[in-house]
């Protein structure tokens, strides 16, 4: 009998020194949460600079897409390719 309250005592005296290992242990350091947010953000202003430069940006062609009014060049938008036969 005096076996089995000296294993008890231990037992729970074991059972103190861990929970008192969890309560004396570091707490986990916070998240930064700004490189995120910040990242996100440049994204952000990125994709709507991208957005308004493709709606501002010019046509990529110089000449004006006009048909020609001379009936030899019925049908040409441009100059004629080297070596075509009309």
């Amino acid at each position: 009998m005096i076996q089995s309250e000296s294993l008890d005592k231990d037992e729970s005296f074991a059972r103190a020194m861990t929970r008192a290992r969890t309560y004396l242990d570091a707490p986990p350091p916070p998240r930064r949460v700004w490189p995120v947010l910040a990242a996100a953000g440049f994204f952000a202003f990125s994709s709507m600079v991208f957005a308004t430069a493709a709606i501002l940006a010019p046509p990529l062609t110089l000449d004006p897409m006009v048909r020609s009014s001379s009936p030899a060049d019925a049908g040409s938008f441009g100059p004629p390719l080297a070596g075509a036969v009309n």
